[in-house]
Parts: C-alpha cells; sequence; structure tokens
C-alpha cells in the first residue's frame, strides 16, 4: 500500500496521507468497513485497515483493489482543494471513481498493474458501494455498478487520451 500511495502523491504532486482509523476517526462518521476523508483534514484519507484487507483479498489478494479505493479518497481530497461542487450529489462520488481510474491509467503504463488488474479494480468498485436497498440518489450515494464502472474507464481512457484529470472527471 504505501507504494500506492507514493505513486497516487506522485501523480498528483502531492502529500496524500493514508491513515489507519482508530477511536477519534469513527467520530467523522464511521470508520468500520470504510474509507473517507473529511474537510476537516485536508490531505489525509481515513481507512479501515481490515476493510482495505477484505478489499485486496477479494481482489485475488493484489493490492491494487485497496490502491484503488485510496485513489478514490484522494479523489474527494482533490474536490475538496479545488472547491468542486456537483448538481447531483451522486456525481461527486463517481467523479472520485474516475480520480481513481486516472490513477489507474497511470501504474497500468507504469507497469505496475496490468489489464486484468484493471478489470478487476473496474469489477471490484461494484463490490464496495453502497448498502442494499440505498437508492441513487442519496446523499453520499455511489452510484449503480455501471455508473462506477463507466467512471473509472472514463478515468482511465482520460489518463491515456493525455487529458487534463479536472477536464477528464468533470460531471455537473
Amino acid at each position: 500500500m504505501a507504494q500506492f500511495m507514493t505513486d497516487i502523491n506522485r501523480l498528483w504532486t502531492s502529500s496524500e496521507r493514508a491513515c489507519p482509523c482508530n477511536s477519534d476517526a469513527y467520530s467523522y462518521g464511521g470508520c468500520a468497513n470504510n474509507a473517507f476523508v473529511t474537510s476537516a483534514s485536508p490531505g489525509y484519507a481515513f481507512y479501515d485497515t481490515n476493510f482495505i484487507n477484505s478489499v485486496i483479498a477479494a481482489d485475488g489478494n493484489r493490492p491494487i483493489g485497496g490502491a484503488i479505493v485510496m485513489a478514490h479518497e484522494t479523489g474527494h481530497n482533490i474536490q475538496l482543494q479545488f472547491g468542486v461542487q456537483y448538481q447531483i450529489p451522486v456525481n461527486r462520488e463517481l467523479a472520485a471513481d474516475c480520480f481513481a481510474g486516472y490513477f489507474l491509467g497511470m501504474v497500468e503504463c507504469d507497469g505496475q498493474a496490468n489489464m486484468q488488474d484493471s478489470m478487476a479494480a473496474f469489477s471490484q468498485s461494484c463490490a464496495n458501494g453502497d448498502p442494499a436497498g440505498e437508492p441513487w440518489y442519496a446523499p453520499g450515494a455511489h452510484g449503480s455498478c455501471q455508473q462506477r464502472e463507466t467512471a473509472i474507464q472514463t478515468g482511465y481512457a482520460g489518463y491515456q487520451a493525455k487529458q487534463p484529470p479536472l477536464n477528464a472527471c468533470a460531471l455537473p
């Protein structure tokens, strides 16, 4: 995971920090089986270690699965840094998926992932979605599996086409 955080920071020219949740992180809305960012702690992404390990295990023990989760959370920090607002709340989450796809394009280009890893990451985005029955329009909803996969593929294609990330991942 540390190598992927280094790669995330290289891509975004940032100093993003991944922090395992401890008891004080639970006051931000729950860290159990989750990863999140908060405007109160810009540049930090909090994660439940067990959650990241389960994502990696579900992705055939490839660390790229956990890296995609952290790249998604970094996408939220990018949104906060640039003050990006969305007319439709779910687009906030889909744009973060797009940024994760952009990152996936970079690590594949660098030879740290391959198409099999990429396809597994696309599929894994569906597994890391909303609780069953949560409507797509709910505040904080991540979107349907198809929407999430499309968002990741859009970011991936944006990197391959050398588009600026904020252009590649622009959503209303």
